[in-house]
């Protein structure tokens, strides 16, 4: 699950690496499952050889062992910073039930917001604005602002399959009804409607794609602007996104 408030990462696309880039793995599980069973051993004795796999976190510095809960597989959790992980079962504990398989779970999020934008093929702008059309700079609570987001391609004629993803400041709230697959000239070929964010899938040129959509603002006080992202799904080189920054926003005065 990724940190609603923070982070740029896209939740369509595959399982994170703690080893590349900037991403920060909170937390990993290990679930490793015995597979190819053997109905003729019992489940007593899959329980047992359960208990004999034996888990490793490492890093360039150290490493160590996992203690395990069963769940009712044998799971493990290895902390932040984890560079290698590893689940071993001795070949004498299988008797002939198979090999060993097991699934490698992992979270994250950016531990440092970006202060400037990214451009790795694709370029992302947005903007909130106010009734006028113009960039919304007095906000206050109760307010129904335009987001306005503008994504081309600065180097690949077409990108197929893009993810474009705008998390949304705490305090925000989706007008659900502003929501068009259709807006201009661009069409998605999917839109995802969460609570923090909207995820936008389709295609990208080097002609500017403009998405517009409302939102209404809930609460008072500064917040956390993440910043919006664009990624092909099938290659992560392809990506950019906008910088982040923060907002205010004033209460309503009581009567």
């Amino acid at each position: 699950t990724l940190n609603p408030a923070v982070g740029t990462l896209n939740p369509a696309v595959g399982t994170l690496n703690p080893a590349v880039g900037t991403l920060n793995p909170a937390v990993g599980t290990l679930n490793p499952a015995v597979g190819t069973l053997n109905p003729a051993v019992g489940t007593a004795n899959i329980e047992a050889i359960d208990r004999e796999i034996s888990f490793i976190a490492a890093t360039l510095q150290q490493q160590s062992e996992l203690k395990p809960a069963y769940t009712p597989f044998a799971t493990a959790l290895y902390p932040s910073g984890t560079e290698r992980v590893e689940a071993s079962l001795s070949k004498s504990a299988l008797f002939d039930t198979g090999g060993l398989y097991y699934v490698n779970v992992q979270a994250g999020y950016q531990s440092e917001l970006p202060k400037d934008p990214s451009e790795d093929h694709i370029v992302v702008q947005r903007t909130f604005v106010d009734e006028t059309g113009e960039p919304a700079t007095e906000i206050k609570q109760g307010d129904e602002l335009t987001v306005r987001l503008r994504v081309r391609s600065v180097s690949i004629d077409n990108i197929e399959n893009v993810a474009i993803v705008d998390l949304l400041p705490g305090g925000f709230e989706v007008i659900r009804k502003s929501i068009d697959r259709k807006v201009g000239w661009w069409q998605s070929d999917y839109i995802d409607i969460r609570e923090d964010r909207i995820v936008f899938y389709g295609s990208i040129s080097k002609r500017v794609s403009e998405i517009s959509y409302k939102v209404k603002v809930t609460a008072a006080g500064t917040f956390v602007v993440p910043p919006s992202f664009a990624e092909a799904m099938y290659d992560r080189g392809i990506t950019g996104y906008s910088a982040a920054s923060s907002i205010h926003v004033m209460a309503n005065e009581q009567p």
